[in-house]
């Protein structure tokens, strides 16, 4: 009984936070374009202390992108749909082990050698999804120091990428690598964070996930 009120209580705390979520982002539209933003504060609802999710063959974020988990070298954190009503799908991976650590406000957290991050948005017409990817572009330059921006195809998806360190001193993860695309109506952004120890080439630990991403249905959809 007693693991059944905690497993309710852990539901009731996620549903919180995501109607915490979806209130802020509706008062909030006009920042919704920086999916950098938007990409922080699910992780500071979401991110914390959540137990790895079962690993499958594959998963499919939002309607039209399938991602070949088995083929990945990262591990899955969390898939959610929470924003799904305003076109939005979020999910994570991590690669490492976890250590503790203490947030600059003093909460606890889980530190791993690199997190990688998808947000995708969903859009009413592929103008939308351009204006969108272009935008998320936009905060990733502003954002951060970047070093290196070029084009890349992976799986044959073409996107932008990013490769730079991050301007906080105070943050764990010290430098990463971004990449922005667009497929029909759909817009979607990637990121992968590491810490300074990270063994693996950025660019290359990030080409090899997208090399598992695969969008389908190229017929487009009204959401």
């Amino acid at each position: 009984m007693q693991n059944a009120n905690h497993e309710e209580t852990g539901k009731s705390v996620d549903l919180t936070k995501a109607e915490k979520l979806k209130g802020w982002c509706r008062s909030h539209k006009r920042y919704i374009v920086c999916g950098i933003f938007l990409l922080a504060l699910i992780f500071v609802l979401f991110g914390k202390g959540r137990a790895q999710l079962p690993q499958t063959d594959h998963i499919i974020v939002g309607h039209h992108l399938m991602i070949q988990i088995a083929e990945s070298d990262f591990v899955l954190l969390d898939n959610n749909d929470v924003l799904a009503s305003d076109g939005l799908y979020y999910a994570s991976w991590t690669a490492g082990e976890a250590k503790a650590y203490e947030t600059g406000t003093g909460e606890p957290s889980d530190l791993y050698e690199a997190r990688l991050y998808l947000l995708l948005g969903e859009y009413s017409s592929e103008e939308q999804a351009q204006l969108n990817r272009d935008s998320w572009l936009d905060a990733g330059r502003r954002n951060y120091d970047v070093m290196e921006e070029k084009e890349i195809v992976c799986n044959g998806q073409t996107y932008i990428l990013l490769l730079y360190n991050c301007k906080s001193e105070s943050a764990p993860y010290t430098h990463g690598a971004s990449t922005f695309g667009i497929y029909a109506q759909t817009a979607v952004c990637i990121e992968l964070t590491c810490v300074e120890s990270y063994a693996e080439d950025t660019e290359t630990a990030l080409t090899d996930f997208l090399n598992t991403c695969t969008f389908i249905d190229k017929n487009t959809t009204d959401f």
